[in-house]
């Protein structure tokens, strides 16, 4: 208790409990100081994590470029392909009708398409592997993948025939000059006279070792010229089948010259060859 003078009168005023305020003010500065160490210790807890996730942001970064480069690489690498392709699109297939230049040579092409045949001549169930006009025009022999050769009348597209003498698939199909005979060459290697009327086999010609792929007359008539696979090409007579020569390393396709007087043929060795053929 202290005693406190107010003018005339005096009274007891109750002392202050000084240990209380004290206690509380410890507290205060207790708990304010505290505030920076609890700062402190949470900043150094994150100190600690940054790293890590520094570590993992780095790592995403790195694989999202890696990722983007790639994709961006891929399609720069496609519109180049586009472009080469577009390119030769243009260069190989001009507009029908407009010429096209090449050089060393230069060589013009016009390109005219046609889609619709003037006849056609649908009998056969395979593929057509050769075809001859006869000497006058009004007829077509074709020989087939199914060994058959069917023989057509140009005026009226009509079938007068089918020739079945072979095993296996007709490669070469001939007429001769006057137009009633024909051979043929295929796969069975043998070459086959008939007759153009009736399809009647005048003769085998036997003689080859392996496929047939042309037959040519001489332009008299009397003689015919076989390429084959085995390698040779054969001279021989059409009233029997006798040979007459046989040119080793000939080739496969063969030709008569106007005069009959000599043969051209040519093979798998790139080579056109010329043979006297008298």
């Amino acid at each position: 208790m202290s005693l406190i003078e107010d003018g005339d009168s005096c009274y007891n005023a109750p002392m202050e409990n000084t240990e209380h305020a004290n206690h509380t003010t410890i507290e205060d500065e207790v708990e304010i100081t505290d505030l920076p160490e609890l700062s402190a210790s949470r900043s150094h807890r994150s100190s600690k994590l940054s790293p890590t996730m520094l570590g993992w942001q780095r790592s995403i970064n790195r694989r999202f470029w890696r990722l983007a480069g790639a994709i961006s690489t891929g399609l720069l690498a496609l519109v180049a392909l586009l472009m080469i392709f577009s390119s030769l699109h243009n260069t190989l297939t001009p507009p029908p009708g407009k010429p096209i230049q090449y050089s060393t040579p230069t060589i013009h092409y016009n390109y005219i398409y046609r889609d619709h045949p003037t006849a056609m001549y649908p009998g056969h169930f395979d593929e057509v592997l050769a075809v001859a006009w006869s000497p006058d025009g009004t007829r077509i022999v074709s020989g087939e993948h199914d060994s058959t050769i069917q023989i057509w009348d140009t005026r009226t597209g009509k079938r007068l025939l089918t020739y079945q003498g072979h095993s296996n698939q007709v490669l070469a199909v001939a007429w001769s000059p006057d137009g009633t005979r024909i051979a043929s060459g295929s796969f069975d290697t043998t070459v086959q006279v008939w007759n153009a009327s009736n399809g009647k086999r005048l003769f085998t010609y036997p003689h080859h070792f392996n496929n047939v792929y042309s037959v040519a007359w001489s332009p008299d008539g009397t003689r015919i010229v076989s390429g084959s696979y085995d390698g040779t090409v054969q001279i021989w007579n059409t009233d029997g089948g006798k040979v007459v020569y046989t040119l080793r390393n000939g080739g496969l396709f063969v030709a008569w010259s106007p005069d009959g007087s000599q043969i051209a043929s040519g093979g798998k060795d790139g080579i056109v060859k010329i043979w006297q053929a008298v």
